[in-house]
């Protein structure tokens, strides 16, 4: 009998705790104690992509930028923490005007006493964004330049988007009809809004010396794809481009699972461990999807490509995570892989040098992932209530929602992009770009490379010689 007093005294008290908790929380944001400490865990994940991020970057660079790449991202998430802070966070979920952006909550004034774990859930997403523009415009970037887009980024252009889709009042997703624009994990508000202005800074900070093509006063020019000069650029570690994909995976479960938001039913964990689940196949899906396509066209093993399908395949499911079958998943992994690989194939033939395939792992599957939940999703889709007007309009709303984000996110990016450019604050200048780690921070990032152009010549026997 004792025991079963002590039981029930604990159930009141927990009882009266989150009572307690809920009242001490601004109406609508209500977080109870298991979900703040659920978006914490979530998003400590989330953010250790950016680690995979900077392991990928490197990896896929050659050995004379590799320094500069992971400055960028360490720099990337110093910045985007002030401009999220002092700005982000209000614009994307502050009090609505007008459907379009939030006035409210700037640097943390007017915060719930139960938000800050949102706050920094919310913050990861944005930061994961603003990473996917570094890699496309690695190898030749100002690193002021660099800098300033990261702010804007995270300070206003993503914001927005995210306002625009995920708050309750945001235009995307308050349709007077009852169907809206459905994004449940970033497909389109994350992956888009990045890989749009990778493309744009990549095409307007032009090629990296010794790619497909060269750049000589402002226009590109079409070199041969089997230039020894290209060799240069070659990944100076497949090893850490598999790691940094292995940690991004990782980061992945965080980001699905994490989308739930709240954590305090048993539905709640049901539809994280469905997101969880659908990740990893859709991710299975886009890595055989690409790898059996490179096989049949190329006759070799692309692991670097593999790795890009795998990316893909997450890219794709992000928007439907929590409502489509696993055979759907699958389904959406392996097209997302053809749609990563087309992408690829396209954008090399706009003499565009996207360092790390950042606009066809993002922006295309992202894309494709939007249209995805509409055709699959067991709520309301073409598949499933194909016969429903809710089916069609949420279709509508999908595309309206990618036009919308694709124009905005490539409009800032090219004006922003294109006045940095006009300024000479984009570009660095062409001797530096022979090894901008040696240029830019006076070291190596591995000591038998770097020495020559772009890390081709070997470093001096003499032990002596200090290589940084």
């Amino acid at each position: 009998m004792m025991e079963e007093d002590l039981v029930s005294l604990r159930a009141q008290l927990e009882q009266i705790e989150r009572l307690q908790l809920t009242e001490a929380c601004e109406p609508g944001d209500l977080y109870s104690k298991d979900t703040q400490v659920f978006l914490l865990t979530m998003g400590t994940i989330v953010l250790f992509m950016q680690c995979g991020f900077a392991m990928l970057e490197a990896g896929s660079m050659g050995s004379g930028y590799v320094i500069n790449i992971l400055y960028k991202n360490i720099l990337d998430l110093s910045v985007g923490v002030v401009a999220w802070w002092s700005l982000g966070f209000g614009f994307a979920h502050g009090k609505d005007q007008g459907g379009f952006i939030g006035m409210s909550k700037f640097l943390h004034i007017g915060m719930g006493d139960c938000e800050d774990a949102y706050w920094f859930f919310q913050w990861t997403f944005a930061a994961t964004s603003c990473t996917i523009v570094s890699g496309a415009m690695a190898g030749r970037t100002k690193m002021w330049a660099y800098l300033s887009y990261s702010f804007l980024m995270t300070a206003f252009m993503y914001p927005v988007v995210a306002h625009w889709a995920w708050s309750p009042h945001g235009w995307l997703r308050n349709s007077n009809s009852g169907a809206g624009f459905r994004d449940y994990a970033g497909s389109a508000v994350v992956h888009v809004t990045g890989g749009a202005s990778a493309l744009v800074g990549a095409w307007l900070v032009g090629p990296r010396p010794h790619t497909h093509a060269s750049y000589r006063r402002g226009a590109v020019i079409p070199m041969q794809s089997n230039s020894k000069a290209s060799k240069a650029n070659d990944p100076s570690s497949l090893p850490l481009v598999l790691l940094g994909t292995s940690v991004l995976l990782f980061g992945f479960m965080g980001f699905n699972a994490g989308s739930v938001v709240y954590m305090d039913t048993v539905d709640d964990a049901k539809l994280a461990s469905l997101s969880v689940v659908n990740t990893i196949i859709s991710a299975a899906g886009g890595s055989l999807s690409v790898s059996m396509v490179i096989r049949i066209t190329k006759h070799s093993w692309n692991l670097q490509q593999s790795c890009n399908g795998l990316l893909a395949g997450m890219v794709s499911i992000c928007a439907s995570a929590n409502q489509v079958k696993p055979w759907a998943a699958i389904v959406i992994g392996i097209i997302g892989g053809f749609v990563m690989y087309a992408g690829h194939k396209l954008v090399r033939r706009l003499n565009i040098d996207d360092a790390i395939d950042a606009a066809a792992v993002h922006f295309g599957p992202g894309v494709w992932g939007i249209v995805a939940v509409n055709l699959f999703s067991f709520k309301s889709s073409v598949f499933y209530t194909g016969d429903s007007t809710d089916a069609w309009n949420n279709f509508g709303w999908g595309l309206a929602g990618i036009l919308s984000i694709t124009i905005w996110s490539a409009t800032l990016s090219f004006v922003n992009f294109s006045l940095l450019r006009r300024g000479g604050w984009l570009r660095m200048d062409e001797p530096a770009l022979e090894n901008l780690d040696r240029h830019e921070h006076g070291k190596s990032a591995y000591g038998f490379v770097s020495w020559g152009p772009a890390g081709t010549t070997p470093a001096p026997k003499n032990p002596s010689v200090n290589i940084g």
